[in-house]
């Protein structure tokens, strides 16, 4: 008996047995419809954040797929958590280089601004973390100053 896997969509996948032997003497040929779904950019995976996703993959609930008795729903069910997970540790940003700056505006104060927005996002993400609450306005106060003297 032998196991076979069709992907039949991006995140579907078909599985069927043939109890038939085959070899190079005897081939079987299959007919699997071209896909049609478009394939996802790989622009959307450049701002992975690896802890991130070691993170969310590790309180993801893995043992319920084992509880499934079809391994086409237990593929299924694999592939849709594979994404969630890549879901929650995508951070999406906008270009920043095509935007035109003032003149003003110099590679240490863009360079300010980025680490004032990581700091930041690490508060909003993190509200109960008073050591990086401490950071991020003891920093503004710096930002601040330096955009004052400009």
């Amino acid at each position: 008996m032998y196991n076979f896997f069709v992907k039949t969509t991006f995140t579907d996948i078909k599985s069927f047995k043939f109890t038939l032997p085959f070899t190079d003497h005897h081939p079987i040929f299959l007919s699997v419809p071209v896909i049609n779904e478009p394939v996802p950019k790989v622009k959307e995976f450049s701002y992975l954040k690896e802890k991130l996703l070691y993170k969310t993959a590790e309180e993801c609930d893995w043992r319920s797929t084992y509880e499934l008795n079809s391994v086409h729903d237990a593929i299924i069910k694999i592939t849709e958590m594979v994404h969630l997970v890549i879901k929650k540790a995508t951070l999406k940003t906008k270009n920043k280089k095509l935007i035109r700056r003032k003149c003003w505006v110099t590679r240490h104060i863009i360079n300010a601004s980025k680490k004032k927005e990581k700091l930041y996002i690490r508060t909003r993400r993190n509200p109960d973390d008073i050591v990086a609450k401490e950071n991020y306005r003891s920093y503004m106060k710096q930002y601040e100053k330096l955009i004052k003297d400009t």
